[in-house]
């Protein structure tokens, strides 16, 4: 699926590093996609799905927050955000 995204926005972690979301409603039925890109992650990139009700559209502060703490507990578990350590031997 080759599609544009609704809305583009950009959330900041607690690190001062900026991670931009691309905001795709209705995606499939009944669910918006979230796309993250950023230095959260190992690969820089993280998918979300956000279920809602029949026809019902997600408050645009809700999602920005939702994505602000994805990218901040992705930031969190990264266990490569320091750079790749060094084996001992």
């Amino acid at each position: 699926m080759n599609q544009k995204p609704d809305d583009v926005f950009t959330v900041c972690l607690q690190n001062g590093r900026a991670v931009e979301v691309s905001w795709y409603k209705n995606y499939f039925t009944n669910t918006d996609h979230l796309e993250l890109r950023g230095p959260m992650t190992e690969t820089g990139y993280r998918s979300d799905f956000i279920n809602k009700a029949d026809a019902d559209e997600l408050d645009p502060d809700s999602v920005k927050e939702h994505a602000r703490q994805l990218a901040e507990k992705c930031w969190e578990e990264n266990k490569q955000k320091h750079g790749r350590q060094a084996t001992l031997l």
